[in-house]
């Protein structure tokens, strides 16, 4: 069984997660993706539905028992419609996706400070 537990951020990148804990996600940095490398169907929010059907990855139902009785037909009759599906999300899938985005935002991070430094620098140098 795999743990559920994310990894967690070390040096530079610590206060960006530490801002990102902060913020309500629906669907966490890497959510879908992280679901898509594992190879889960999925049912999702509403902001990701048309994503999830059109790709045919996964469904969308908001009453409860038709939700029941999806998933119950997923372990049941319709096990192949579920590994279809799951064989779809997982050729989607981008397992390092989150981690190149973390990787980016840090980047953007350091030049922004590289910029103030270098601004304060010259402030300095006029007066």
């Amino acid at each position: 069984m795999r743990s559920t537990q994310q990894p967690s951020c070390r040096g530079r990148l610590k206060p960006l997660e530490a801002l990102l804990q902060t913020r309500f996600h629906p669907c966490p940095p890497g959510g879908l993706w992280s679901s898509k490398a594992a190879g889960p169907c999925t049912v999702m929010e509403e902001d990701n539905i048309p994503y999830v059907v059109d790709n045919k990855v996964g469904t969308f139902e908001s009453k409860p028992k038709k939700i029941a009785q999806i998933v119950s037909d997923w372990f049941g009759p319709k096990r192949d419609e579920l590994e279809a599906m799951a064989v779809r999300a997982k050729a989607m899938g981008r397992p390092k996706a989150t981690f190149r985005i973390v990787e980016d935002l840090a980047g953007l991070i350091d030049e922004a400070a590289a910029k103030q430094k270098a601004a304060s620098q010259l402030k300095l140098q006029a007066a």
